[in-house]
C-alpha cells in the first residue's frame, strides 16, 4: 500500500532531520544558493 510507505517514509525524514540537523540545513543553504 503506497500510503502506508508514504508514512514510513515521513516518519524517518522527521528521524532523520533530529539527528542530522547541521546536514539537513546545510541542504537547505544549497537549495537556496543555487
Amino acid at each position: 500500500k503506497p500510503e502506508e510507505t508514504t508514512v514510513i517514509r515521513y516518519h524517518e525524514l522527521d528521524f532523520d532531520v533530529d539527528l542530522d540537523e547541521d546536514d539537513f540545513s546545510l541542504r537547505n543553504l544549497r537549495r537556496e544558493g543555487r
